[in-house]
């Protein structure tokens, strides 16, 4: 039957494996007045009769290799109506004769059915599990390209820290909560003819629904609050500057004349500045091995564990050895080497303000300690 003008639309409170619940909630909209004429995904169409009559609904499932025809006349003359379909497999009886025999649906086909729907919830559960895996999976390589999570967080990174700790607590969120409806549905007894309160399912569904679109605004609110109000670069002469980084010529007065501009800039946890200084081929003594590379990052956390942890994951497992800097309550020195030439590398700490020097040119690095001062 097709819908009407004027019929009342209400969505289904429960899951289609509730089969006794939505029979129950049936009923419950016959004894209001509501007769049921339609189905539509999860979607139930009702008219108001000028005199309603008690009526009492139940949802048959039928097997694979049933035929529909000799089910339906079966049914008639037991008293009961076909209304609607609710899947291919399901559909919903009404009977109206107070004497009409009960109807049981077929075990096997009901278990077979329920086998489906279990199915689902554990692969949504699953899917939703392997993503927030996925996350921090992939946010642990990318912090540990950054130098590490407490380097990564006071940088670009960091930005994208609350997007992804809501986004996996959305995924366990949503884990959890198919391995509780899992759980329910195999512990109720789905052939008993129950009924259950639509205020319990009404509130399930403003808990889902309500977390699900809170975490989504709250998501929107950061993302675009990451990248309106965070993140702004200024390039700055480095003599203008306000933070204590020396030039590249400072350091190797062979390359003077390069130009080194500071880049100043707002993150989530830090804001601080950054110089990357690669000196071009022409500027460079024809003797120099290599291209000297030159890059400082400086950043004032907003608290100091932040700074002290990314201290802490560029010295361990280095053995760096402790030098003196003035202004530095903690300072560390050590070699690396890598794509053919040696890096020197320097850590800064005091308070909740860190520096991270890569220098890789002519000089030693422990020969200018001082100019780091602040």
């Amino acid at each position: 039957m097709a819908k009407r003008a004027g019929d009342t639309s209400k969505s289904f409170p429960y899951e289609k494996y509730e089969i006794d619940a939505i029979e129950g909630w049936l009923d419950e909209q016959a004894r209001q007045g509501l007769r049921l004429t339609l189905v539509q995904g999860r979607r139930c169409w009702f008219e108001k009769p000028e005199t309603p009559a008690m009526t009492r609904y139940r949802i048959d499932v039928r097997g694979k290799h049933t035929d529909e025809q000799e089910r339906l006349d079966t049914y008639a003359q037991l008293g009961w109506q076909f209304v609607a379909a609710i899947d291919s497999r399901m559909s919903v009886y009404r009977a109206d004769r107070p004497d009409a025999v009960e109807i049981n649906t077929d075990e096997e086909a009901l278990q077979e059915m329920l086998g489906r729907y279990y199915r689902w919830e554990l692969f949504s559960a699953l899917f939703y599990l392997a993503m927030g895996l996925f996350f921090v999976h992939a946010f642990w390589r990318w912090s540990a390209k950054a130098g590490g999570f407490f380097t990564a967080a006071l940088g670009p990174l960091g930005r994208d820290i609350p997007i992804g700790l809501l986004f996996v607590l959305y995924s366990l969120f949503c884990c959890v909560f198919h391995l509780v409806t899992l759980r329910r549905a195999r512990v109720r007894t789905q052939t008993e003819r129950g009924y259950h309160s639509p205020a319990l399912a009404k509130r399930r569904l403003v808990v889902v629904w309500g977390i699900s679109l809170a975490l989504i605004v709250f998501y929107l609110c950061i993302l675009l609050g990451n990248y309106i109000f965070l993140g702004v670069r200024e390039g700055v002469p480095l003599p203008d500057a306000r933070y204590p980084v020396p030039a590249l010529e400072e350091l190797a007065p062979e390359y003077a004349g390069t130009k080194t501009t500071l880049l100043e800039s707002g993150y989530l946890f830090s804001r601080g500045c950054s110089v990357s200084e690669a000196v071009s081929a022409g500027q460079y003594p024809e003797d120099s091995p290599a291209l000297p590379l030159y890059q400082v990052r400086l950043y004032d956390a907003k608290w100091a564990f932040l700074a002290q942890g990314a201290a802490r994951e560029h010295v361990a497992g280095r053995n760096a050895q402790v030098v003196t800097v003035p202004g530095w309550s903690g300072a560390w020195y050590y070699e690396t080497a890598g794509d053919g030439r040696t890096w020197q590398h320097l850590v800064l700490l005091e308070g909740n303000r860190v520096l991270l020097a890569d220098y890789s040119g002519a000089g030693e690095l422990t020969d200018h300690l001082a100019l780091f001062g602040q």
